[in-house]
């Protein structure tokens, strides 16, 4: 509705959460102020342990492990599937801060879709994630590569039921034993972006980690969500039409607003740590509200 919108007036900003949402605004601040040029943008997530989950959470994890996952990988837009050679190709073990290291792999989110239009000359753009834990995870996993989810309707005590929701209904009921038996007590998760590029001719890397303990999505979606409102309603957002946030937030902007309006939990405001690695190898951590 993109068209409607510009010719209506009106501003819609779409996909202000952590991931969509931060991670592009955090992109659009390295090509804006860290670097000349952007090669690639590598982004990741690993979150679980929320009190409750939906079905359609699960329902959603399903679809996405099916579908054609948008990747823009050798500077053309393209997808890969998530049990082929194509999407196993992508996977690796990532660190997180102060989550662990896990295995992670190929996620459809619109950042693969949209940082391409507005960044020229990036070559990559990855997006890649876990559920945690782990066991859950691959739980998930074997269900669909099972196919499990496409066969004819189960006869269950006597009734049909459709499989989608006999394998729904299944995994929901093996989550809190996998949590438990992983260690998980709370939401946990972290976001980390990685951006690499060039600095006057050097090959530079900027590393961005938000992480969670405690608050999970309230903190890691709500938060931006927030934000993003805040610079609409205080008149920061002009671009007209339906925007993804590197289109139209200014990267400023979003940090001043962090650094003075955000309260998050223990007092430790917007939980951002950024890394820079220079042309030599050399390990900085920067302040991003300096």
């Amino acid at each position: 509705m993109d068209e409607q919108a510009k010719k209506a007036g009106v501003s819609a900003l779409i996909g202000m959460g952590s991931s969509p949402g931060v991670a592009n605004v955090l992109v659009r601040f390295c090509v804006d102020s860290l670097l000349d040029q952007v090669e690639s943008v590598d982004i990741y997530h690993a979150h679980g342990g929320e009190q409750i989950e939906g079905a359609a959470v699960v329902k959603h994890r399903i679809h996405s492990m099916k579908m054609g996952i948008p990747m823009f990988l050798n500077g053309q837009f393209t997808t890969v599937k998530l049990f082929e050679e194509s999407g196993r190709a992508l996977e690796e073990d990532t660190e997180f801060q102060n989550v662990g290291t896990y295995r992670v792999y190929a996620y459809p989110h619109p950042e693969t879709i949209t940082l391409p239009r507005y960044l020229k000359g990036v070559k990559r753009v990855t997006n890649l994630g876990l559920v945690l834990p782990p066991a859950y995870a691959e739980l998930i996993k074997g269900t669909v590569r099972l196919g499990v989810t496409d066969e004819a309707p189960i006869e269950v005590q006597g009734q049909k039921v459709p499989p989608l929701e006999f394998a729904v209904a299944f995994i929901l009921a093996q989550r809190r034993r996998l949590m438990k038996e992983a260690g998980i007590t709370e939401p946990m998760g972290c976001l980390k972006i990685v951006v690499k590029g060039y600095k006057d001719g050097g090959w530079n890397t900027y590393v961005f980690s938000m992480s969670s303990r405690g608050q999970g999505m309230g903190e890691g979606t709500g938060i931006p969500a927030a934000i993003g409102t805040m610079m609409m309603a205080t008149g920061k957002i002009t671009e007209k039409g339906v925007l993804p946030p590197e289109a139209c937030v200014n990267p400023v902007d979003l940090l001043e607003l962090a650094k003075t309006r955000v309260k998050a939990a223990a007092g430790r405001g917007f939980p951002i740590t950024v890394e820079h690695i220079d042309k030599d190898g050399n390990s900085q951590t920067l302040n991003l509200f300096g």
